[in-house]
C-alpha cells in the first residue's frame, strides 16, 4: 500500500516536479522557453499553496490566494516576486509577441528561487520544516510517480 502523503507535500512535490520541468526545457526554443515561464509560476504557486494548506488555509482560486498572500506578514514579501511571475506566465500563455531574451533564466528564475526561499523560511521559521534542497538531476527519481491520468476526451 501506497504511503499516504499529508496536502502540503503533494504541493512540494508538484511544485518541484513544476520547477524540475522547466529547467529541463531547451530555452534555445522560444515555445519551449514560454513553457518554462509558466512551469516556473506554477511551480512557485505551489510552494506558496504547501505554505498555506499547512498554516493558512488552502485557496481555491487565484484572486483568493492572492489576497491571501499579500495579507499574510510570514510571506507577503515574496508577493511582488510571485507577481511578476504571474504576469511573464500570462504574457507566455496569452500575448502573441515573444518573451525577452532568455526570460527564464534571467527573469522567471530569479522570481521562482525568491519566492522558494521566502516560503521555505516562512516554514523553517513555522516549525514545519522545508524539504532540504535537491539536485535537479535526481529528482525526479526521488519523487513518487504521478499516478495515471485519463487521455483528454476519453470516456472513464
Amino acid at each position: 500500500m501506497p504511503l499516504k502523503m499529508q496536502p502540503e507535500e503533494q504541493h512540494r512535490i508538484k511544485a518541484d516536479r513544476n520547477q524540475f520541468f522547466a529547467d529541463s526545457l531547451d530555452k534555445s526554443d522560444e515555445t519551449r522557453e514560454s513553457w518554462a515561464v509558466t512551469a516556473a509560476f506554477y511551480s512557485a504557486l505551489h510552494y506558496v499553496e504547501q505554505f498555506f494548506v499547512k498554516y493558512g488555509s488552502p485557496c481555491a482560486n487565484h484572486e483568493q490566494r492572492n489576497e491571501q498572500f499579500k495579507g499574510d506578514v510570514r510571506i507577503n514579501k515574496a508577493y511582488t516576486n510571485y507577481h511578476f511571475l504571474s504576469d511573464l506566465s500570462d504574457d507566455a500563455r496569452y500575448k502573441c509577441k515573444s518573451l525577452p531574451k532568455q526570460a527564464f533564466e534571467k527573469l522567471a528564475k530569479p522570481q521562482l528561487d525568491a519566492v522558494k526561499k521566502q516560503i521555505d523560511h516562512a516554514l523553517e521559521l513555522a516549525g514545519g520544516g522545508a524539504t532540504p534542497p535537491t539536485s535537479p538531476r535526481r529528482i525526479d527519481k526521488l519523487l513518487p510517480a504521478e499516478p495515471p491520468r485519463p487521455m483528454p476526451g476519453k470516456p472513464r
